[in-house]
């Protein structure tokens, strides 16, 4: 899971997917990165582990779930 958290953390980071919802330090958007993180891969280990090869996208299901959570 450790791999899978660094994945999304880094993929919400590189996009600048809070840009729009956190206003604040780097430090306070990659706290909240990694919280959505753990949740998201909590909530589709399934998906991981199979490495997303099925009905999901891996891109669209994050900014789906960042809408939802955030």
């Amino acid at each position: 899971m450790n791999k899978n958290l660094a994945v999304v953390v880094g993929y919400i980071m590189h996009y600048d997917m809070l840009k729009d919802s956190i206003n604040g330090s780097f430090f306070s958007k990659i706290d909240k990165a990694i919280e959505i993180a753990e949740s998201f891969c909590l909530t589709f280990s399934a998906e991981e582990e199979s490495n997303w090869s099925g009905d999901l996208d891996f891109e669209e299901t994050l900014e789906e779930f960042l809408k939802e959570n955030i």
